[in-house]
């Protein structure tokens, strides 16, 4: 009898699971969509976009939108290669650009009887566009550059383990896709033909290249919440964790407890740690976390947890109290074997107070847990 009951419960469990499960999402008829890789999201209002800005103009000193580092997230790649986007800049910056660029190629050419000659294998620009080739002993590296709706476009692909002749027409035949497909877009311009999105940009193309597209967005309604969705090819992914076959369970553990460093501690709540999750068509994993972050200051011992630094002598230190914050992580994990596309997919809804501009949140856990769980729902493949 009590084996029955047990069954009968477990059963019972299981169907309430099944239900939640199984709720549909309703996207608001307010919100905004915007594209990212090969997906389209939903956004619950205006959003402000993670493009490269170390500098306001990457022109001065290095152009640097050949450096990995910008305000929101690292770069993104596209047909074995970096694509970057830049903020929106004046004519003069992208000449300014093109200048720099034409020494370096000058630079190339007076060495060419170095140790280390670089050959230059195509170099040509105009107004609005700058594309060049060159070849070394570490293979072939083409590069474009693109001034578009008051925007610098980059593209960057090489390579090194082919033979010379091989690598120079893969450079060149990606190098050319970029420069005939290539167009600009506006924000929330979701193009309805097949292909690449890039945060304003886009790549028409027929069938899904291999790619690593990560776009960040600030909600500009509460600038503590920051959205980051990547679409990216299973083939191109290591496993978070570092265990061989990992599960989508191991490497969402791994997500946070590879951040928990500077005294931010990360407490998973809900009935269901990991619940299950419906993200572009595919079955992925999720988790809710309450975030806690130590108050940050010039003081050594506002930022360390009280086994360093007792409660007492933070107090004497005038340490502020903790703020408490909440994140969400939806994963899923794709197949590199499979016959089709089945990329990994990450949605990352992260509450930071301190962006906030009193330092207070502007959105609850509840609210926010809900909104992470509709922008998941509202992904799904152009």
């Amino acid at each position: 009898m009590k084996l029955v009951k047990k069954v009968s419960l477990a059963c019972f469990m299981a169907s309430i699971s099944f239900a939640l499960q199984a709720k549909p999402q309703v996207i608001p008829e307010d919100w905004k969509a915007e594209c990212v890789g090969y997906f389209q999201i939903s956004l619950p209002g205006e959003v402000e976009i993670g493009v490269v800005r170390d500098d306001p103009d990457p022109s001065k000193g290095s152009h640097n939108l050949l450096r990995r580092g910008n305000q929101f997230f690292a770069d993104s790649a596209y047909l074995d290669g970096a694509i970057r986007t830049s903020t929106l800049l004046p004519e003069s910056s992208f000449s300014r650009v093109k200048d720099e660029v034409a020494k370096d190629i000058e630079g190339f050419n007076k060495g060419i009887d170095s140790d280390s000659p670089i050959k230059i294998l195509e170099n040509k620009s105009d107004r609005h566009s700058m594309f060049f080739s060159f070849a070394s002993k570490h293979g072939v590296t083409g590069e474009v550059f693109l001034y578009k709706a008051g925007r610098i476009y980059f593209f960057r692909t090489s390579e090194d383990e082919l033979p010379a002749a091989e690598a120079e027409a893969k450079v060149k035949s990606a190098q050319t896709h970029f420069l005939q497909n290539f167009r600009a877009r506006t924000l929330y311009e979701v193009p309805q033909e097949k292909g690449f999105c890039m945060p304003y940009g886009f790549v028409k193309d027929d069938s899904p290249q291999k790619r690593s597209m990560g776009t960040i967005m600030r909600l500009k309604d509460h600038p503590d919440v920051r959205i980051l969705f990547r679409d990216q090819s299973a083939s191109l992914m290591k496993s978070y964790s570092r265990i061989e076959n990992a599960t989508v369970e191991q490497e969402l553990r791994t997500f946070w407890e590879g951040a928990d460093w500077g005294g931010v501690k990360y407490q998973a709540l809900g009935f269901r740690k990991f619940p299950s999750v419906q993200m572009g068509g595919y079955q992925g994993q999720s988790t809710f976390v309450e975030i806690t972050r130590p108050t940050r200051s010039s003081k050594e011992q506002c930022s360390w947890d009280d086994e360093y630094f007792s409660k007492a002598e933070k107090k004497q230190a005038g340490c502020l109290p903790q703020t408490q914050d909440y994140g969400y992580i939806a994963y899923v994990k794709g197949d590199p074997d499979a016959k089709d596309d089945t990329p990994n997919l990450l949605l990352y809804v992260m509450q930071n107070s301190e962006d906030a501009p009193d330092g207070k949140p502007t959105i609850g856990k509840d609210e926010l847990k809900k909104m992470a769980d509709t922008i998941a729902a509202s992904i799904k493949r152009r």
